[in-house]
């Protein structure tokens, strides 16, 4: 009996191993938009919201679509961070850049601020239905006035990007330039309403 669940207790070891492939490669979004658009002193501030996300999304996994409608993630390669994660930071860098803003937060608990910005990350996945595949970023960003409680405007973004090999690698540098271009289509975004403020 002993023997019995010493072997029951091997094979589930063995079973854990084999759904749990082991990282050996991980990756980051480090690009962002370093502009400024204005050279005025600025006198208002902005909150970067906590960026929600698809449920999806919501994880360390690199996903990729072979085939429509599909989901999968790569076996040995990962985010270092779910993605929500890794792009706040260059939202918060970019806002900093563009001069619109005396101060730029992520600190919901700070004072209260100017504008809020709201992101949503909906997709963020390597393409291989497309030959070569490409890599698919879209998210939704809300800009708010805070001391007046309504909403400015919204906009959806869908970005695809050319993976230059059809590798997560490959997916990782087109996902850097889809960053790129996001925080760039954002700050054009803010920058529209704090023209017209």
């Amino acid at each position: 009996m002993k023997y019995f669940i010493l072997v029951l207790s091997l094979l589930a070891g063995l079973y854990g191993c084999a759904i749990e492939p082991s990282i050996e490669h991980q990756y980051d979004l480090t690009r962002y938009s370093a502009t400024r658009y204005t050279h005025t002193t600025p006198s208002k501030s902005l909150l970067v919201a906590v960026i929600n996300t698809a449920k999806a999304y919501d994880s360390t996994q690199m996903l990729y679509v072979k085939h429509p409608f599909e989901l999968a993630a790569f076996a040995h390669n990962s985010w270092i961070a779910p993605p929500a994660d890794m792009l706040k930071p260059l939202l918060l860098q970019s806002a900093q850049y563009s001069g619109y803003f005396t101060a730029v937060t992520a600190n919901a608990a700070a004072e209260k601020t100017d504008y809020r910005l709201d992101t949503e990350l909906l997709a963020l996945y390597q393409d291989f239905i497309t030959k070569p595949s490409t890599l698919v970023l879209e998210a939704k960003i809300t800009l708010a006035d805070v001391k007046h409680l309504r909403i400015l405007g919204s906009k959806l973004l869908k970005f695809r990007f050319r993976c230059p090999t059809d590798t997560p690698f490959g997916g990782t540098l087109a996902a850097n330039n889809a960053a790129h271009e996001f925080t760039t289509k954002t700050m054009q975004f803010l920058g529209f309403y704090m023209r017209h403020a």
